[in-house]
């Protein structure tokens, strides 16, 4: 569909040792923390999200690990930020009367910043070494599913969807939706452009995706691993993580397939292809939608200045915006207009989705498609999600549509629900024609 895609995933061949430091000197640290105002959703940053209200405490391996794995009653450990450069791994400690209000949120980055109640700094070798010790007992294992799709195209709403069929499900099929763990976020900034750290990325995926797969009343992917198979239901864990981290889908997939071979989740076929949906919509529909969040024109409102320690971000976050403008030599004096940067976030994401699906199967479903019949959609999508076990529910099918009548982003700034769109002119329709033609 476009000229430029971005580089192939090579072949990874396991090496003796992961691509991270194996210093036994860190140790792990903790400090109560409150939370930071955050105007816009920028990428989960421990640092910077959040007020430290003590110095940083150490914290002994044993009191760790019962952080961190859990037990009854003493709260929950939540995978939220990682630095990729000190290899630290950020936890945020929730108090047990808040720890429903952390997976109850429309973004699980918010839930967890807003009802933080301490900060955990892991590092990173001591986070493998807990993993790695596990003893697998269950023959039940769990499964693990992804959402992917290009901004604005409902994947939040497919995320309330899939709680309202764990609902339906109770103790039967036990189902764990987790909309936007930003931590995947952050491994999108730090791929080179070039794929030089793939690797890198790989392993943090493997370790990262147990951690973060935890949610309410016990459902959490470590300890499921050793638990009772006659008493825990079958699980699946979906994620659906932010738009740009379609740009890592191949690197996703690979983790994925070590995951299986380590007999970490379940999975059905022996191509080890990530159970995965696809939300697309057309970019005009996607910059309008965009537009519509926005209270003054989208030019001005999105306008992005590229100041010092932005052009790195941009070539992550949008790498067609960062080709188109490659051949700048002050890009950082330039100002990228508003419908620009979302029609780079829209052609970005198509390119590494379409490349995904050309490769490999999953469900490709148009928002404006289900969204207007979602009757005859939600079938089909439960169904590759491994989010059902009956044959077409007719029940579940009238629960999930009665979710959807609900606000999937109510209390965020991301909601459009009653909002109009406004300022848009025919000029801007030329806009964003103008920026698709740039960037084909």
């Amino acid at each position: 569909m476009f000229k430029y895609l971005l580089a192939d995933s090579r072949p990874f061949q396991r090496e003796k040792t992961l691509h991270w430091p194996q210093s036994q000197s860190r140790v792990a640290a903790s400090v109560p923390v409150k939370p930071k105002s955050r105007p816009l959703p920028t990428i989960a940053n421990a640092l910077a999200d959040f007020e430290l209200l003590e110095e940083w405490s150490e914290v002994g391996s044993e009191e760790l690990q019962d952080l961190l794995l859990g037990t009854e009653n003493c709260g929950c450990c939540s995978l939220y930020a990682v630095d990729c450069v000190e290899h630290w791994l950020y936890f945020v400690f929730t108090k047990p009367e808040d720890v429903e209000s952390v997976y109850r949120a429309p973004f699980l980055y918010g839930g967890q910043q807003m009802n933080a109640d301490k900060l955990i700094r892991c590092p990173v070798e001591t986070a493998q070494d807990i993993v790695s010790q596990r003893v697998v007992k269950s023959i039940n294992l769990p499964r693990l599913s992804f959402i992917f799709g290009v901004p604005r195209s409902g994947t939040t709403l497919l995320c309330k969807i899939v709680h309202a069929a764990g609902a339906y499900f109770q103790n039967d099929l036990r189902i764990v939706s987790l909309s936007e763990p930003d931590v995947l976020s952050e491994l999108v900034r730090v791929r080179s452009p070039g794929g030089s750290n793939d690797d890198l990325i790989v392993d943090y995926l493997e370790l990262m995706l147990p951690w973060i797969c935890r949610g309410l009343d016990g459902a959490s992917l470590i300890p499921l691993l050793q638990g009772d198979a006659q008493k825990d239901p079958p699980t699946v864990f979906v994620i659906k993580p932010r738009s740009e981290v379609s740009h890592i889908i191949d690197l996703i997939q690979r983790a994925y397939s070590r995951l299986v071979a380590g007999k970490w989740i379940q999975h059905d076929t022996a191509e080890r292809t990530i159970p995965c949906i696809v939300s697309l919509r057309q970019c005009s529909g996607v910059v309008k939608s965009m537009a519509k969040l926005m209270s003054r024109d989208i030019q001005q409102a999105m306008a992005l200045t590229l100041e010092e320690g932005t052009v790195e971000d941009l070539k992550r976050q949008i790498p067609v915006l960062a080709r188109q403008y490659s051949q700048q030599d002050e890009m950082d004096e330039t100002v990228v207009s508003g419908i620009e940067i979302v029609t780079g976030m829209w052609c970005s994401c198509v390119e590494s989705c379409e490349k995904y699906v050309a490769n490999h199967s999953s469900v490709t479903v148009q928002y404006d498609e289900w969204s207007r019949d979602p009757r005859n959609h939600i079938d089909t999508m439960l169904r590759h999600l491994k989010c059902t076990i009956t044959e077409t529910d007719e029940a579940l099918i009238e629960a999930c549509l009665k979710a959807m009548d609900e606000d999937s982003q109510a209390g965020t700034n991301m909601s459009g629900q009653g909002r109009t769109l406004q300022n848009w002119t025919a000029e801007h329709d030329e806009d964003v024609e103008r920026a698709l033609a740039k960037m084909r």
